[in-house]
């Protein structure tokens, strides 16, 4: 009898704990979506270094060249100065490969860090000529 009691208690642990792991992806995976759709229609000016908070969440916006490259944004100020948006210490290990950037165009994926054991969520967003 106790043995399947812990199998049962196993067993509902490990759904709940699958169940709660899906649903916190997919909220993040509903936000990177958000944020990824409003960036084309945010004037240059108005979008936050480095990307932007949404809740307590923080994001990383990186523009890609057709070759897969990192291309800095470049932000003008009112003082007529610019600003220049500069990589996070720990970036996303995202492939310079275009067959990778189109592969996983439109679709979240999980990448790991450049650095250090954590990972990244990321959504690769095509975009027109900016």
């Amino acid at each position: 009898m106790m043995l399947l009691v812990a199998v049962a208690l196993t067993a509902i642990s490990t759904a709940g704990v699958t169940i709660l792991h899906r649903q916190l992806l997919d909220r993040t995976d509903f936000q990177l979506s958000t944020v990824a759709g409003a960036y084309p229609h945010t004037p240059l000016a108005e979008r936050p270094p480095g990307g932007g908070a949404g809740g307590s969440a923080v994001f990383q916006i990186q523009r890609r060249d057709a070759d897969g490259k990192p291309v800095q944004d470049g932000c003008e100020l009112a003082d007529g100065t610019r600003t220049w948006v500069l990589p996070a210490t720990r970036d996303p290990a995202i492939p310079e490969d275009p067959a990778w950037l189109e592969e996983h165009a439109g679709h979240p994926v999980t990448v790991p860090a450049s650095t250090g054991g954590s990972s990244w969520r990321v959504l690769v967003q095509p975009l027109a000529d900016m």
